[in-house]
Protein backbone atom coordinates (compact mmCIF):
# COMPACT_ATOMS: atom_id res chain seq x y z
CA UNK A 1 0.00 0.00 0.00
CA UNK A 2 2.90 2.71 1.00
CA UNK A 3 5.10 1.26 -1.77
CA UNK A 4 3.72 2.66 -4.73
CA UNK A 5 5.84 5.83 -5.51
CA UNK A 6 3.94 9.58 -4.82
CA UNK A 7 3.57 11.52 -7.81
CA UNK A 8 5.90 14.12 -8.44
CA UNK A 9 7.96 13.49 -5.54
CA UNK A 10 11.23 12.33 -6.56
CA UNK A 11 9.94 8.76 -7.30
CA UNK A 12 10.30 7.99 -3.97
CA UNK A 13 8.09 5.44 -2.16
CA UNK A 14 5.39 6.66 0.50
CA UNK A 15 7.56 4.80 3.28
CA UNK A 16 10.53 6.58 1.86
CA UNK A 17 8.89 9.75 2.27
CA UNK A 18 7.80 8.82 6.04
CA UNK A 19 11.05 8.16 7.36
CA UNK A 20 12.44 11.40 5.27
CA UNK A 21 10.11 13.40 7.07
CA UNK A 22 10.36 11.90 10.79
CA UNK A 23 14.25 11.52 10.20
CA UNK A 24 14.15 15.17 9.63
CA UNK A 25 12.18 16.35 12.60
CA UNK A 26 14.36 14.08 14.53
CA UNK A 27 17.75 15.50 12.90
CA UNK A 28 17.27 19.40 12.37
CA UNK A 29 17.62 21.75 15.13
CA UNK A 30 14.29 23.48 13.89
CA UNK A 31 11.82 22.05 11.48
CA UNK A 32 12.11 23.92 8.25
CA UNK A 33 9.35 26.23 7.03
CA UNK A 34 8.10 23.39 4.24
CA UNK A 35 8.09 20.67 6.76
CA UNK A 36 5.80 23.52 9.17
CA UNK A 37 3.50 23.54 7.16
CA UNK A 38 3.26 19.38 6.99
CA UNK A 39 3.21 19.44 10.93
CA UNK A 40 -0.51 20.50 11.82
CA UNK A 41 -1.36 20.55 15.74
CA UNK A 42 -5.20 20.35 17.26
CA UNK A 43 -5.75 22.11 20.36
CA UNK A 44 -6.94 17.76 21.78
CA UNK A 45 -3.23 17.47 21.30
CA UNK A 46 -3.65 15.16 18.20
CA UNK A 47 -0.77 16.23 15.06
CA UNK A 48 -1.33 15.44 11.84
CA UNK A 49 1.75 15.06 9.71
CA UNK A 50 1.95 15.42 5.64
CA UNK A 51 4.69 13.40 4.05
CA UNK A 52 4.11 13.17 0.23
CA UNK A 53 1.10 10.87 -0.24
CA UNK A 54 0.89 10.11 3.15
CA UNK A 55 -1.47 11.60 6.19
CA UNK A 56 0.20 10.36 9.28
CA UNK A 57 -1.91 10.78 12.78
CA UNK A 58 -0.14 11.05 15.87
CA UNK A 59 0.59 13.22 19.20
CA UNK A 60 3.37 14.28 20.99
CA UNK A 61 4.52 13.18 24.97
CA UNK A 62 7.22 13.61 27.03
CA UNK A 63 10.19 13.78 27.01
CA UNK A 64 9.01 14.84 23.39
CA UNK A 65 8.98 11.25 21.39
CA UNK A 66 6.32 11.29 18.26
CA UNK A 67 3.88 8.71 18.73
CA UNK A 68 2.74 7.57 15.01
CA UNK A 69 -1.55 6.41 15.76
CA UNK A 70 -2.86 6.03 12.36
CA UNK A 71 -1.89 6.37 8.76
CA UNK A 72 -4.14 7.28 5.42
CA UNK A 73 -3.49 7.72 1.86
CA UNK A 74 -3.81 11.25 0.48
CA UNK A 75 -6.05 10.56 -1.97
CA UNK A 76 -8.30 8.27 0.25
CA UNK A 77 -8.42 11.71 2.84
CA UNK A 78 -9.42 13.54 -0.45
CA UNK A 79 -11.89 11.41 -1.73
CA UNK A 80 -13.83 10.79 1.57
CA UNK A 81 -13.86 13.93 3.58
CA UNK A 82 -14.50 12.50 6.82
CA UNK A 83 -11.40 10.22 7.02
CA UNK A 84 -9.28 13.09 8.55
CA UNK A 85 -11.82 13.49 11.36
CA UNK A 86 -12.05 9.75 11.66
CA UNK A 87 -8.62 8.86 11.92
CA UNK A 88 -8.05 11.96 14.36
CA UNK A 89 -10.89 10.67 16.23
CA UNK A 90 -8.77 7.38 16.66
CA UNK A 91 -5.81 8.63 18.52
CA UNK A 92 -8.03 10.23 20.87
CA UNK A 93 -9.55 6.72 21.18
CA UNK A 94 -5.92 5.18 21.65
CA UNK A 95 -5.09 7.78 24.52
CA UNK A 96 -8.51 7.26 26.58
CA UNK A 97 -8.07 3.47 26.05
CA UNK A 98 -4.20 3.28 27.52
CA UNK A 99 -4.73 6.27 30.15
CA UNK A 100 -2.16 8.31 28.07
CA UNK A 101 -4.34 11.10 27.92
CA UNK A 102 -1.81 13.16 30.62
CA UNK A 103 1.35 12.36 28.20
CA UNK A 104 0.10 14.80 25.53
CA UNK A 105 2.51 17.33 25.10
CA UNK A 106 0.25 20.00 23.84
CA UNK A 107 0.87 23.17 22.31
CA UNK A 108 2.63 24.36 18.98
CA UNK A 109 6.12 23.20 17.72
CA UNK A 110 8.43 25.03 19.99
CA UNK A 111 6.80 23.35 22.98
CA UNK A 112 6.94 19.70 21.49
CA UNK A 113 10.22 20.44 19.46
CA UNK A 114 12.55 22.38 21.51
CA UNK A 115 15.46 23.55 20.58
CA UNK A 116 18.38 20.93 21.02
CA UNK A 117 20.95 21.68 23.25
Amino acid sequence: MFQKPSRNAGGRTRSEHLLTTLSDFRCAERPGGGDLRRLMPTKEGVWKLHPPGLRAYCFFCAPHALVAVDLALEEDTKADKGLNDAKMQGVLSFLREHGLQQTILRGDHFVVLPRKT
